[in-house]
């Protein structure tokens, strides 16, 4: 399904596999493979494909036709990555079919002992809060370092490299806000 709607945002804006290869960096065939199903992309795959075809990533993955506003927590869509511990939920209602976008996005995100958001700093033209609800979580926004805990939050502002890595023992859960709603790409 990720793949046929790769496929159908792809011919929706008249781009042939080869436009989308060279804008995305990503091989023809590598993209043929994936809108057929034959592949689970990377995080890093999704995020050039979502950036070449300017499409917030959970819009990608969104399997959902519903119309409502409201999300119930066991309807949430789930975000999980080849090559990666990482999960995400996406909590608020993404309204694709409600004729407008969303000017936020709010992902409860989860991440294993040791692990890291990305390999390296992200830098996204959004502004962004994150919460944590369960663990320990370093954030590094700049030069500054911030450790927080159960119930702390930090506020990062649009376009300042930043990056998270679970500091705990166990689990670190909590929540990202984010604004407008894209998901975060890698400093290049």
């Amino acid at each position: 399904m990720l793949g046929q709607r790769i496929r159908d945002i792809r011919k929706k804006r008249n781009m042939k596999l080869n436009d989308l290869s060279e804008m995305s960096g990503l091989s023809s065939s590598y993209i043929s493979q994936l809108e057929r199903g034959l592949v689970e992309p990377s995080l890093s795959s999704l995020k050039k494909i979502s950036e070449a075809l300017e499409t917030p990533i959970y819009l990608l993955m969104e399997e959902s036709e519903n119309e409502s506003v409201l999300v119930k927590k066991g309807d949430r869509m789930r975000m999980a990555f080849a090559n990666s511990e990482l999960e995400f939920e996406i909590v608020s209602a993404s309204a694709r079919n409600l004729g407008f976008e969303p000017s936020m996005m709010v992902i409860n995100f989860f991440l294993q002992p040791g692990e890291e958001y990305s390999d390296g700093f992200i830098i996204q033209p959004t502004e962004q809060i994150i919460i944590v609800e369960h663990g320990k979580l370093e954030v590094t926004v700049g030069k500054d370092v911030y450790e927080l805990e159960s119930g702390d939050s930090v506020y990062i502002k649009k376009n300042v490299p930043h990056k998270n890595i679970n500091i705990s023992d166990g689990l670190t859960s909590g929540f990202y806000i984010v604004s407008p709603p894209i998901m975060p790409d890698k400093q290049k």
